[in-house]
This record gives structure tokens, C-alpha cells and sequence, in this order.
């Protein structure tokens, strides 16, 4: 992949998911190769099953910027390496860009991919602070060439993603599988699978990056396509043969539910996890006094439909915490023969989907009697 002048997040999303994106959520892209279809019909089956997956845009690799056909596609112009022409560059396109350049051939990533804050990319004085609403590289994505695949490969991600945030720009992450590039002129080179794409998606899930990139939705010439590969993408005979018969799409099982964990704790607010939050239960908290005609009762605790647990009652105070499930939670307090003579049900029921909630990340409790 060529650095540098490829990503253009904004403008790319007002091109294929118009409308699909807040800008308080957080956003999750598939890189494509622009040059991978070449109908109408294809492109829609694409959008359509990306915006299935739960993706919110494509991330456009156009290859060659100066090619005629990218021009008469109105897509950006190359970009231009050193910052000080950014900002004309910038002015030129026809509408506002949320500015995210890949950082990977940067000068000062020569010893490690890692992002120090004092990068020239960041300090406050540079140029290209100025103009940068982000930063983005594609290397993190795969363990460096020699070194083990460890439980956690974000490292560098973590380095970086600290000093966009201290200088306030975003940090787009990457994520993909693997990495094999097998032709004569091209290239010929391997970065390691196996359970690369499991520790970036558990990785992505601990660092909470502001956005994700998934490499890729349509890359043949690189193998780590989770999508459709149309014959476009695989007109060279050596593309063919290490192609056909090869599909990914077994990994959209995986991704679909992952992509939306990452974006359940970013609500309509704009806000995240709050502080503090790695301290509190999913559960539900009993205290139920008894008195002496009681005695004999028991505490029945329902979560998701299925009863969690059932305590003796004692005359007093009875104190218990019952871990939940999705669902409806309900309480009862049920007599030695069995009959339910109280119970407590809750007005909302636990769920994993934020929208089912008005979209407000909401630790508030309910507090319900038992009648």
C-alpha cells in the first residue's frame, strides 16, 4: 500500500454512505480498492452489504490520483507530501475534509511505528498540526516482520492514539487479517495471520480509538479481502489463480457483532465510557426485609427469562447481588408452598444495543418495589 495520499475519510463517506454517519459516533471503514468494480450493480451489492456489516463508509484507495478516469470521477488529486502545500491543497477540494493522511513513511517512524508527541506531525508550532484532524497508518495493523504475534499487538497504537489525543487529533486504527502480496513486479512478500485479526479486533475493543479501518473490503492483490472480489479486482492471471475459490466473507460473522460493541459506548451526547465505569456490576441488587410472618419465604431473582438464583429469607434484612442477563429482571418473593406473594419488575429490561435506550449511555438505577 502506498502511503500517505490515500485516505480521504470524509470525502470518501459523502461519496458512498451519505447520511449513515454521526459525527458523535464513532466510525468504523473498510479501505477498497476503487478500481475493484466496475458497475453500478456492483457497487450497490458492495454498499449494501458493508452497511449490513455495520460499516459507516469505504476509505477509497483511487491508486493513481492523476489518472484520467480519477479525474473524471471528480476524486481528489494527489496529495502533496509536505505540509506546507497542504493547505492549498485543502481549499482546492469542493467540499470540507476531515483531514486523516497516513503518517506510515513519516520520517520519524523510521525506528519504530509508534507516534511520539513530539513528533514534527504534532507539536503546535508545525504546519501540518494545523491542518491534521487525525492521523491514520496502515503497519500497525501486522506484527512487525520478527517479532512474536504477543496476546496484544497495539503497542505503537497505544503510543499513538496517546499523543493524537494529547495534541487533540483523532487516531484511526487499523485491523486485518492478514497481508500477502504475491507478483512479479509488484511484489512478493508475507505479513503474518493466524490470530492476527482476533487480537486487533480485542485490541480495538481496550483502546476504544476514536475510528477503525478494516484492510480490506476488496484488496485481491493483497489477500486480506473480507468482501466481494469481482473479476476487476482479479484480471491478472497470477491474481486469478490465488483468488478464485478463496473467500473471506467467513469473517463478517466475527466482525458484524464486534463492530457493534465498538460503537455501543459512544451515545447521542458525543460521550464515552464515563469515569469510573470499570467499577460498577451488571447486576441486581436485593434488599428485602422480612418480617416475622417471613420467615419461611424465599427470594426468587428472573434476569433474561431464566431464574439466576433463589436465597432463603430470613427475618430482618436480606441483602443479595445476582449477576444479569439481557433482558427483564424480576424479583420475587415466593412462600413455602410456592405461591409468589410479592414481586418486583423492572420497567426497563438490560440490553447491548444503545439505540433501545434512546441512545443515552444511562448508569442510572431502577428501583423497584416488591408488592
Amino acid at each position: 500500500m502506498a502511503p500517505l495520499h490515500h485516505l480521504f475519510s470524509a470525502l470518501c463517506l459523502a461519496i458512498l454512505f451519505a447520511g449513515t454517519a454521526n459525527a458523535a459516533v464513532q466510525g468504523v471503514f473498510a479501505h477498497y480498492m476503487a478500481r475493484g468494480m466496475s458497475s453500478l450493480d456492483q457497487a450497490l451489492a458492495d454498499v449494501t452489504e458493508a452497511q449490513a456489516l455495520g460499516l459507516d463508509a469505504f476509505a477509497l484507495n483511487v491508486q493513481h490520483p492523476d489518472a484520467q478516469w480519477t479525474l473524471d470521477s471528480h476524486l481528489p488529486r494527489r496529495l502533496p507530501r509536505h505540509p506546507a502545500h497542504w493547505p492549498a491543497f485543502l481549499a482546492s477540494l469542493p467540499v470540507p475534509v476531515y483531514f486523516i493522511p497516513n503518517f506510515d513513511d513519516h520520517p520519524s517512524l523510521q525506528e519504530s511505528p509508534a507516534l511520539a508527541p513530539d513528533s514534527p506531525l504534532l507539536t503546535s508550532t508545525s504546519t501540518s498540526a494545523a491542518y491534521l484532524d487525525g492521523l491514520m497508518g496502515w503497519e500497525t495493523a501486522w506484527p512487525q516482520p520478527g517479532t512474536p504475534l504477543l496476546p496484544s499487538t497495539a503497542h505503537a497504537d497505544a503510543l499513538t492514539l496517546a499523543a493524537a489525543r494529547a495534541a487533540s487529533k483523532t487516531y484511526m486504527f487499523p485491523v486485518s487479517a492478514f497481508q500477502s502480496k504475491h507478483h512479479r513486479s509488484w511484489g512478493n512478500w508475507l505479513r503474518r495471520g493466524g490470530l492476527t485479526l482476533a487480537r486487533r479486533m480485542e485490541d480495538a475493543l481496550l483502546l476504544q480509538p476514536d475510528f477503525v479501518q478494516l484492510l480490506s473490503w476488496n484488496d485481491a492483490g493483497e489477500g486480506h479481502y473480507l468482501g466481494n472480489v469481482w473479476p476487476e479486482a482479479v484480471g491478472r492471471e497470477e491474481w486469478e489463480a490465488l483468488v478464485d475459490g478463496w473467500g473471506h466473507k467467513g469473517w463478517q460473522a466475527v466482525l458484524r457483532p464486534w463492530i457493534r460493541a465498538l460503537k455501543v459506548w459512544v451515545d447521542r451526547l458525543g460521550l464515552g465510557k464515563p469515569t469510573g465505569w470499570e467499577e460498577v456490576e451488571d447486576a441486581v441488587n436485593v434488599v428485602a426485609v422480612l418480617g416475622s410472618g417471613q420467615a419461611e419465604a424465599r427470594i426468587r431473582v428472573w434476569s433474561g427469562g431464566v431464574v439466576r438464583a433463589e436465597f432463603e429469607g430470613k427475618i430482618g434484612m436480606n441483602v443479595h447481588q445476582v449477576a444479569v442477563e439481557k433482558g427483564e429482571q424480576v424479583v420475587q418473593l415466593v412462600a413455602a408452598d410456592g405461591r409468589v406473594i410479592g414481586e418486583g419488575r423492572g420497567s426497563k429490561g438490560i440490553t447491548d444495543r444503545i439505540e433501545d435506550i434512546g441512545g443515552i449511555c444511562n448508569y442510572n438505577y431502577q428501583v423497584v418495589e416488591i408488592v
